[in-house]
């Protein structure tokens, strides 16, 4: 089960960076979510603290204070102490009051976490513990190989953490299990923002560095121009497409570049996604279909017959191209339905037209409500 209350209450805010976005989401969960609240808790390691707050912290995001510098993403409290400072990561570097600033308002007992990509966490370990004067630590950054938390013990029986997105909603997981279906979509909503996001720091292969890939990204935005610009032709659409813009499909976990279409009671996602045209998939264009939206059982029956008839047509006419390939919808029952739209290599820009066209039409047409088609 998923819900989309985690996302609406990001909506504002994905012109931002990725850093506010994800720590947003982890102060909405905590301040929603009974189990998220005691999961974060848990990394306050002195539990003495907590005593008369069966409930844990209260949480506050963004929050500022006079007794220290900086202003961490999310703060959790007991009784207007910050117990809890967590400061989230992702390709951004430490600023001027991290983490000295922080520690000088962190009260005795407390933890100052910070959330980062799984593969940044010891090299941000390292950093910190660098940047801490000797006097305020003991030893140096000790793993825990139950929740893959770098720990790091301070005076005053305070702890510096550091964990990786992923680990950390793991671990909210793991403390909520599946007493509670909504949290749960909740948290694969957030995981699939952090995969996301995450995926965007990957390091150049040496492929990518050796050839480039400027002039087929290009070539993938024109495309998707061209096959919505095709779409405006089209008989029997109910909402026409709007320009084309980079978009976040949570529940398909990917960027793309694209735009949306309907067809009576159905919504059609169209664009270029970057990292789903490889060579299993020679088209820079696909659609798809989110099962999600559809509840009437008929309707999606019908769905999923004008779909196996695309790609029945795809398969007959563009065979030579897609030997091989397998469509991941191919059961009624399937989360989503997923085709290309076939854009001929090598072939002139009218057999090109033709061909996004031809496919276009033909979905179209089998989508159509039935008392329309004709």
């Amino acid at each position: 089960m998923t819900t989309n209350a985690l996302l609406a209450h990001l909506s504002g805010r994905f012109k931002a960076r990725r850093e506010p976005i994800a720590t947003e989401a982890l102060y909405y969960l905590a301040e929603h979510y009974c189990p998220a609240r005691e999961a974060l808790t848990r990394f306050v390691r002195n539990a003495e603290l907590l005593t008369g707050h069966p409930e844990g912290l209260r949480f506050r995001s963004e929050a500022t204070s006079p007794e220290r510098e900086g202003r961490p993403d999310v703060v959790g409290e007991v009784d207007g102490l910050p117990l809890l400072m967590i400061e989230g990561k992702f390709e951004a570097s430490l600023t001027e009051y991290q983490p000295n600033g922080y520690l000088a308002g962190l009260p005795r007992g407390g933890t100052l976490l910070f959330v980062c990509p799984g593969r940044r966490v010891v090299a941000l370990a390292r950093q910190l513990a660098e940047l801490i004067p000797a006097g305020q630590r003991t030893g140096s950054f000790e793993p825990d190989s139950a929740t893959s938390t770098h720990w790091l013990k301070l005076d005053n029986a305070r702890h510096l953490a550091v964990i990786g997105w992923l680990d950390l909603i793991t671990a909210l997981r793991a403390h909520a299990g599946h007493e509670d279906p909504i949290l749960e979509g909740e948290l694969r909503q957030l995981e699939g923002l952090v995969q996301v996001f995450e995926s965007g720091l990957e390091a150049l292969t040496h492929h990518e560095l050796a050839c480039g890939i400027g002039d087929s990204f290009t070539k993938g935005i024109v495309a998707t121009q061209r096959v919505v610009g095709a779409l405006q032709g089209q008989k029997q659409i109910t909402t026409t497409p709007r320009a084309p813009r980079w978009k976040v499909d949570p529940i398909l976990d990917r960027y793309y570049y694209g735009s949306v279409f309907s067809v009576g009671p159905t919504t059609v996602h169209i664009g270029f996604e970057p990292a789903s045209w490889t060579p299993d998939c020679p088209s820079p264009v696909t659609f798809w279909i989110l099962r999600s939206s559809i509840e009437d059982a008929d309707q999606r029956s019908h769905v999923h017959g004008a779909y196996s008839l695309t790609v029945a047509a795809i398969n007959s006419k563009f065979g030579q191209h897609f030997d091989g390939f397998e469509f991941p919808a191919e059961e009624l029952e399937a989360d989503y339905w997923w085709a290309p739209i076939p854009i001929p290599p090598d072939a002139s820009e009218q057999h090109c037209e033709a061909a996004v066209r031809d496919t276009l039409a033909n979905l179209v047409r089998g989508l159509a409500p039935p008392d329309e088609e004709a």
